[in-house]
């Protein structure tokens, strides 16, 4: 992880450990966003990651970097909520902290963030 003041940058790094994209957090607006490099081979993508690149788009907008957040943690509507949020230590949903604890990962693919 690197990061500003209220900016933070983490890297999206796949099974191999190489960091294949950049996610964005704004601390203070709590937004997201997905920076992924030019050079970066489509294959070695996740697959929203994929289907932008592959269209031209390299930075993601707010609202798909939100989503592939979102694919990545439990949802806020999820019944036992509040028993997942005690175990982590949290007094509220917060997108970003449940993120980190699970260093992003999926059962649906191999990528994680630092």
């Amino acid at each position: 992880m690197e990061g500003g003041s209220d900016m933070k940058k983490y890297n999206i790094r796949n099974k191999r450990k190489k960091a294949v994209a950049y996610l964005l957090y704004d601390e203070k607006k709590k937004s997201f966003l997905i920076e992924i490099p030019k050079d970066s081979k489509l294959e070695e993508l996740p697959m929203i990651l994929r289907a932008s690149a592959s269209r031209g788009i390299f930075q993601m907008d707010e609202k798909n970097s939100r989503r592939w957040v979102q694919d990545r943690i439990v949802s806020p509507n999820r019944q036992n909520i509040g028993q997942i949020l005690r175990r982590a230590n949290l007094k509220s949903f917060d997108e970003m902290a449940l993120l980190q604890r699970s260093e992003g990962r999926s059962i649906q693919d191999d990528f994680y963030i630092d």
